[in-house]
């Protein structure tokens, strides 16, 4: 939906007296979200038309919220902006007895992919952003001191080097290692053998609910606590599903998935290994337009709104809020 007349009839076919008993308080939330998603146009209500079957499912029938909930937070339009808003953030939100889907629009893919090249941290826990690309500097630079100052024949491959240039906890780390976690879970899930579940590192937002009338009491459901395991299984099914996708044609859809952001992660260790080869032959490599230093400014302005959206979702975190509104009633007995 490209228009706020769009927004109006979703909201008008979802959030009305079919659904819900309204009233002025109800009318005015209502009021509240469709202003929320005009404000900020980060996200695209959508519909969802068919059940969702994983195994053996049409095109058609794959639910958008399947593919979209693991996208990094911080690749999301929503949290590069000023503040996050609910139902915008949210890619499922559910409100009273009314359950609606949100798509998010996401930042730039080259801005994606320079995120990924200056060793962007998988979450606000693990290092700042400003850290890992000082660390990226710092590490290349050694790599280069080395390397004029050796006259050892001895050469160190490409992917060696991108592990000490790249923290174990980046990003871009993270997310190649899901790629391959759901290329081996085809493999063992076909053939009878068990894996470890892999453990999602980035911040991402999943879901919102709310429990009473009000938008403000919403919960933002995601991997807040990093307690959230993807497991082989469910990796078999994200390989399906892409499977299907890539033999039907229709991989051109208006929607970007997680598939597209593994996609843009490989892209940028291809490029990044090509770089490190260029430099240890001695050749000159042309850099691609998101690797230029000139990135950063835009770069660190989008990180520190995404940081301070990414602390208000962990605060309205469904298990953190639900142990700290219990109120505590002491029985009187006569």
């Amino acid at each position: 939906m490209s228009s706020n007349e769009d927004i109006l009839n979703y909201i008008n076919k979802y959030f009305n007296n079919n659904n819900i008993e309204t009233d002025d308080v109800l009318n005015g939330e209502i009021d509240k979200i469709f202003k929320e998603l005009t404000k900020y146009k980060c996200s695209i209500p959508y519909e969802i038309t068919t059940n969702v079957i994983i195994n053996g499912v049409e095109l058609d029938d794959i639910n958008i919220i399947n593919l979209v909930y693991l996208i990094p937070n911080l690749f999301r339009k929503c949290y590069s902006n000023d503040t996050v808003s609910v139902p915008s953030i949210c890619p499922k939100f559910t409100f009273n007895t009314s359950i609606t889907f949100y798509y998010p629009l996401l930042i730039d893919k080259d801005l994606i992919k320079s995120f990924l090249y200056f060793n962007c941290p998988s979450n606000i826990y693990n290092y700042t952003f400003n850290d890992g690309i000082k660390n990226v500097i710092k590490e290349k630079q050694e790599i280069i001191y080395k390397k004029k100052n050796t006259t050892s024949s001895s050469y160190t491959a490409e992917y060696e080097i991108f592990k000490i240039i790249y923290d174990k906890n980046s990003l871009i780390n993270q997310l190649i290692l899901f790629n391959k976690y759901i290329n081996k879970s085809n493999y063992s899930v076909s053939n009878n053998k068990l894996i470890s579940n892999f453990k999602i590192l980035w911040d991402y937002t999943s879901s919102c609910i709310t429990y009473t009338n009000s938008i403000d009491d919403s919960y933002i459901i995601g991997n807040n606590n990093k307690t959230d395991d993807v497991s082989e299984v469910t990796a078999k099914n994200l390989f399906d599903i892409k499977s299907i996708i890539n033999n039907s044609g229709n991989n051109t859809k208006f929607f970007i998935t997680i598939y597209n952001i593994l996609s843009y992660a490989e892209e940028v260790y291809e490029d990044i290994l090509t770089e490190i080869g260029y430099f240890m032959t001695s050749k000159e490599y042309c850099k691609k337009s998101y690797m230029n230093y000139n990135n950063i400014p835009e770069l660190t302005s989008i990180y520190n709104n995404f940081y301070k959206n990414q602390v208000y979702s962990n605060s309205k975190d469904l298990s953190y809020n639900l142990s700290n509104n219990i109120i505590p009633q002491v029985l009187i007995y006569i």
